[in-house]
């Protein structure tokens, strides 16, 4: 149930039925707000509270569709959870559960969200949404964001769910609908348990770089990265005398959205840049970058007698290879790190320009250039 606004009614007003109710509810929203229901600025998201006795949860609202039921039944946080089943067959499915009071909400704070789950079978139809408005009436409805929907690998255990949504310009306010079982879902039943609403992050994304080889470990309320990964440049041909020589080709690019878990530590590795040759030997290729194992971007290859350093590669959703490098009589110059990387070395700049430049190659046993190490970049 909801806090509500009451009124005093004037001295000598005989007292009624309805205000007695008023003041009882009120008491049940506050007390669900300092009891074990609470969960962070989310009031009874852990369903332990219906003081009413009426089998939904305090501060949620229920609905059912066609063939539907639901209950409070024992959960995995706490003593209880909120369970639908649904019979299956065209036309029917289960019902959502939804907040009872608008949530304030900014364009400026993503909005984070988590929450435990599980079913009967992996294809059942179950989805999470986030309902923004203007204002705090239903008639200033907005739009709606779907941050899960699954109707083939829901977990048949109980496992940990999160989503975020970014509110749209002119959104003040949120509700949030969990639906188990969606129309002409299978037959089955779903539970929800555990809703934590995470204080709202700053849209303009924080950002880590990341230099050197590290463990790096998702931070709390964080569901979602942008991880950007730039490969090694490689080394640059060095020769006895003067001829051909080749420069070392620059690092690959890639970048992609993936969905985390907060506290899941993986490991970030920096490419180490290739080395350059010495003496008449060939340059070394540039070590490859790579987060776990959610993206990996390759280092150039090193430069040769006979040819330039080739461009990395990447597996990331947006991906470029590095430039391959040049190969010349006399100075050689390095390629091109992809994704605005750094510049391969030049007659004046041997190294190769972090992150991920590919060196220089250079005849006369003088002054072949080693590539620029690689780097990641993480935004959340």
């Amino acid at each position: 149930m909801p806090f509500v606004s009451i009124t005093k009614p004037p001295q000598g007003t005989s007292t009624k039925k309805s205000l007695i109710d008023a003041i009882i509810d009120n008491l049940g929203a506050l007390n669900s707000s300092v009891q074990v229901g609470r969960s962070e600025n989310l009031l009874n998201g852990s369903f332990e509270d219906d003081l009413d006795a009426e089998g939904i949860p305090d501060n949620w609202e229920v609905t059912l569709l066609s063939g539907g039921t639901s209950a409070i039944v024992g959960g995995i946080h706490g003593l209880y959870a909120y369970k639908f089943n649904f019979p299956g067959g065209g036309g029917n499915g289960g019902g959502y559960i939804q907040t009872a009071d608008f949530l304030p909400v900014s364009p400026n704070r993503t909005v984070v969200l988590s929450w435990e789950q599980q079913s009967t079978a992996a294809g059942v139809d179950n989805s999470v949404e986030i309902r923004w408005y203007s204002s705090a009436t239903e008639g200033d409805y907005i739009s709606t964001d779907v941050i899960f929907a699954d109707a083939a690998t829901n977990p048949v255990v109980w496992t940990t769910q999160g989503g975020s949504a970014v509110p749209p310009s002119t959104a003040r306010f949120a509700k949030i609908r969990f639906i188990g079982g969606n129309l002409a879902s299978i037959a089955g039943s779903t539970w929800f348990d555990d809703v934590v609403l995470y204080p709202g992050t700053a849209a303009i994304p924080v950002m880590e770089v990341i230099s050197t080889t590290q463990s790096w470990t998702v931070p709390s309320g964080v569901t979602k990265i942008r991880v950007r990964a730039w490969g090694a440049g490689g080394g640059g041909k060095s020769l006895v005398g003067s001829g051909t020589v080749g420069g070392g080709g620059g690092g690959g690019y890639g970048e992609a959205v993936f969905d985390v878990v907060p506290s899941t530590v993986y490991t970030a590795t920096v490419g180490a840049g290739g080395a350059a040759g010495t003496g008449p030997g060939v340059g070394s290729a540039g070590g490859s970058s790579s987060l776990g194992v959610l993206i990996t971007s390759t280092g150039g290859g090193g430069g040769t007698a006979s040819v330039g350093g080739a461009g990395g590669t990447s597996d990331g959703a947006n991906a470029f290879t590095g430039q391959v490098a040049a190969f010349n009589a006399g100075t050689a110059i390095g390629g091109q790190a992809a994704g605005a990387g750094g510049w391969g070395g030049t007659s004046l700049s041997a190294g190769g320009v972090s992150p991920g430049g590919g060196g220089r190659g250079r005849d006369g046993n003088n002054g072949a250039g080693a590539g620029a190490a690689g780097r990641i970049i993480i935004e959340y």
